[in-house]
């Protein structure tokens, strides 16, 4: 290496030191959050699309506005405040045209706008009824069986009590019930055909074009919202 191309090697980084931490009569920062954090020793910063950035020793680090209450400056005696540097401002409020409307819909299509999407939350409502509707029947159909269940299992262990083989007591379970009891398995089964017979009628013939339906209405309702909020 020659000693022109040494000495460069040696002041370059020294060079970079001074450009990129120098600023004007050793002014530093304080960084105040809202948080009650503090970061201080900030040589200076910049704001930069809603955040401020400064350096570190780890690299450059950004902090958005809304969360700094404030930014002091003090000098080269410690704890002398020049400041506040800077504070800043509250997030300026979108314009909005007369009578709150958005930029480029009128009161009129506003109205509209409105009325469509109350008929399509009517709309999703009576599709949300039919959904509880179809859960209400499963919950039946579960309780009804097992209170079938309940009885074949009292029924059986009655029989095999009474000295009958595992098989025999699963098949005569009804002869060891009360006469009560053996009314309210026949009353379960009727009511068990009737609820199948149902949830099948609302997966087959209710439920498929339902769900089609609400997924056409879920992406007009989200339309409409971005129409009256853009």
């Amino acid at each position: 290496m020659t000693p022109m191309k040494r000495i460069l090697f040696i002041l370059l980084p020294v060079c970079l030191s001074v450009f990129l931490f120098a600023g004007p009569s050793s002014a530093a920062y304080r960084i105040i959050l809202k948080n009650g954090s503090v970061i201080e020793d900030i040589g200076s910063y910049e704001r930069s699309d809603g955040r401020i950035e400064f350096t570190l020793e780890g690299g450059t680090v950004g902090i958005p506005l809304k969360d700094i209450l404030k930014i002091e400056k003090y000098g080269e005696e410690e704890g002398t405040v020049e400041g506040p540097a800077y504070t800043p401002q509250p997030k300026e409020k979108t314009k909005t045209t007369p009578e709150g409307q958005k930029s480029g819909i009128s009161s009129g299509q506003k109205k509209l706008l409105e009325d469509q999407l109350a008929q399509i939350n009517r709309r999703l409502s009576e599709i949300k009824e039919k959904e509880d509707e179809y859960q209400k029947l499963k919950q039946k159909y579960q309780e009804v069986m097992l209170r079938i269940q309940n009885l074949f299992n009292l029924g059986r262990q009655r029989a095999m009590a009474a000295g009958n083989s595992s098989l025999a007591a699963s098949q005569q379970y009804q002869q060891f019930l009360t006469p009560e009891e053996r009314q309210l398995v026949q009353l379960n089964f009727l009511n068990k055909q009737d609820l199948e017979e149902k949830i099948k009628d609302m997966e087959t013939n209710v439920l498929p074009p339902l769900k089609a339906e609400k997924r056409r209405l879920l992406d007009e309702k989200q339309q409409l919202k971005d129409q009256l909020n853009g």
